[in-house]
């Protein structure tokens, strides 16, 4: 039973054999003509110069590719792939923005194939947008910090602008050309030539336009910095009827950089005068640095902000009882009159604040002894206001127990 079957497999394998020998025959010795579809066979552009003289591009992200039907003789037909052909595209004529189908042309094809168009001529749709160039600014992205105690200052950048140049599409969205500069941990000088990157307003790269020129110079000082405060000045004298309640600088202290032995001779930085003959009320303004010569300001900021606080200067009575300061056991004191008028001036919203528990008067009857005396009152308020009026002093007599 084995045996037989081993002899239907080797007889079926001599068919298969001689099938094939026939087809080889017959394909060499007759070749019949085949037809056949081959796809995606590229497409060559010519005349692209007349694009840029009219001021158009082709946009990116495009694919050109035709399908073509093919004859010949069956040997030839199954040789033939997509780039044994030729195929031109012509964009001499009239090219307009927008889509545009483009007919093609066969100028080569393998030997013995013949290109059929029973379908006609064929084309390919060519999507084409203004060319447009422009100058943007550059711009610099500062990533990473220089070493502790070092800053840096007035960045130079050579060119300012560069000249982008590509289709309508994405030239018309650039906003800048961005350098990105890592001063990480730096305590000297950067001089660097750096490439270029387009972006949007929202920071993202814009691809498929040329810059020119690729690289940008860039010198960024490294200097060492210091902190100090910053001191408000004035000038100049409120109304009588006004107070100044606060004088605060936004921010308090600046780092400033510069040569370590003017940084040593510096502990702040003054203001230009505020003229407080022109203030009648609570404000902010803006008020320039005095830089000293050869010292910079960390971020190149010249200006801060000071917020002035102004009010009503007002006048309170206040009765007031007068104590005694050092007493001796031994004696009995009184005083004449033991409650005083003391009239305050200040703030309105400190005067209104205030109680009689708030101001403390006295008299201090130390080494005194028996008799009457005439003593100073000394007076203590709690809060910031001044002694507009008051009684100098008071009779105080002293008697024996």
């Amino acid at each position: 039973m084995a045996r037989k079957n081993k002899q239907q497999i080797i007889t079926m394998l001599i068919c298969i054999l001689i099938s094939f020998i026939l087809w080889l025959y017959v394909m060499g010795e007759q070749n019949p003509v085949q037809t056949k579809v081959i796809e995606d066979v590229p497409v060559y552009f010519t005349n692209l110069e007349n694009l840029e003289q009219n001021n158009l591009t082709i946009l990116p992200n495009q694919t050109f590719t035709v399908n073509l039907t093919i004859t010949g003789r069956a040997m030839d037909v199954y040789k033939v792939k997509p780039e044994d052909f030729r195929v031109e595209a012509d964009l001499g004529g009239y090219i307009k923005k927008g889509i545009n189908n483009i007919m093609v042309e066969v100028k080569s094809a393998p030997k013995g194939i013949s290109v059929v168009y029973d379908k006609g001529m064929p084309y390919v749709k060519v999507k084409v947008d203004s060319l447009l160039e422009r100058t943007i600014p550059v711009s610099l992205n500062i990533l990473g910090k220089p070493k502790e105690g070092y800053g840096y200052i007035n960045p130079l950048v050579k060119p300012m602008e560069v000249l982008i140049r590509g289709a309508e599409t994405y030239v018309s969205k650039a906003s800048s050309a961005l350098i990105n500069v890592d001063l990480s941990k730096r305590e000297g000088d950067l001089l660097s030539s750096l490439p270029v990157k387009i972006i949007d307003s929202y920071g993202d790269t814009i691809q498929y336009v040329s810059v020119e020129p690729k690289y940008v110079d860039v010198f960024i000082p490294i200097k060492p910095s210091k902190k100090v405060n910053i001191v408000v000045k004035t000038k100049g004298n409120l109304l009588d009827s006004k107070i100044l309640n606060s004088l605060s600088a936004k921010p308090s202290e600046i780092t400033i950089l510069g040569d370590k032995n003017i940084l040593n001779s510096i502990n702040f930085i003054e203001t230009e005068p505020i003229d407080l003959s022109k203030v009648n009320e609570s404000i902010s303004k803006t008020v320039k640095l005095i830089i000293p010569k050869d010292v910079y300001i960390e971020e190149n900021f010249k200006n801060i902000t000071v917020e002035i606080k102004v009010e009503n200067k007002v006048e309170k009575n206040f009765v007031v009882d007068v104590g005694i300061l050092n007493i001796n056991n031994n004696f009995d004191y009184s005083i004449y009159p033991d409650k005083i008028n003391v009239t305050v001036e200040g703030p309105e919203s400190i005067v209104n604040s205030l109680s009689s528990e708030d101001i403390r008067a006295y008299v201090d009857v130390e080494n005194k002894n028996e008799g009457e005396h005439y003593l100073p009152i000394k007076i203590e308020v709690l809060k910031d206001v001044n002694i507009k009026k008051m009684q100098n002093q008071v009779l105080v007599k002293i008697n024996k127990k």
